[in-house]
C-alpha cells in the first residue's frame, strides 16, 4: 500500500506547477492536492516559453536519438521497489518540460535534471540548468515476475501517454 501511495504521489505532482508546490513548510496531502487542482482548473491555460536551451532545440533526429537515459541511474532502483522511473531528455522536437517531484513523507522534493542521468553518445552537451525538468518519464514495473521484461507507462508534458503490457490491477 505504501509503495502504491508513493507512485501515486509522484504522478499527481506532475499536474501541479512548481510555483504552487513552493509554499514554505506546508505539508502536502490529498486535500492540498484537491484544492490546488481545483484552483488550477478555474484558471485559463497560459503557454509558457520553452525553458530548453536553444542549442538543445537545434538537435536533429540523430543527435537527439544519441541521448539515452543511463539505466544504472534509474530512479528508485536502489530501493528495490516494484516500480522505477526513467526520464526523457528535453531537446530536438521536445521543447516542453515537466518538473518531477518525489514525495518524502509529506514534503515534495524536486528531482533535479542532471547530465549524469544520461549517456550523450557523440554529442558534447553544454551546461544545462538543474531546474530544467524533463521531457517526460516512464514508469517501469515487473509484472508478476521480477525476471520478466518490464512493463512501461510513458508520460510527457505534451499530454501523450502510452502503456505496454499493463492491465487494470497490474500494479503490485
Amino acid at each position: 500500500m505504501i509503495v502504491r501511495r508513493r507512485l501515486l504521489s509522484l504522478l499527481v505532482f506532475l499536474a501541479i506547477p512548481c510555483s504552487l508546490l513552493r509554499a514554505a513548510g506546508e505539508a502536502f496531502d490529498l486535500e492540498v492536492l484537491q484544492f490546488r487542482a481545483k484552483t488550477l482548473a478555474a484558471q485559463p491555460y497560459k503557454e509558457k516559453p520553452s525553458p530548453v536551451p536553444a542549442w538543445l532545440l537545434k538537435y536533429d533526429y540523430d543527435q537527439y536519438r544519441d541521448i539515452r537515459f543511463d539505466p544504472m541511474r534509474t530512479w528508485w532502483r536502489q530501493e528495490n521497489l516494484p516500480f522505477q522511473l526513467q526520464f526523457f531528455h528535453p531537446g530536438g522536437l521536445f521543447n516542453r518540460t515537466v518538473q518531477v517531484y518525489d514525495l518524502q513523507g509529506k514534503k515534495p522534493e524536486r528531482i533535479e535534471f542532471s547530465t549524469r542521468l544520461f549517456n550523450y553518445g557523440r554529442n558534447k552537451p553544454k551546461r544545462i540548468p538543474s531546474d530544467l525538468g524533463f521531457a517526460g518519464f516512464r514508469v517501469l514495473c515487473a509484472l508478476n515476475n521480477p525476471e520478466r521484461s518490464w512493463a512501461r507507462a510513458i508520460f510527457a508534458p505534451s499530454g501523450r501517454t502510452s502503456a505496454t503490457d499493463c492491465r487494470p490491477g497490474a500494479w503490485p
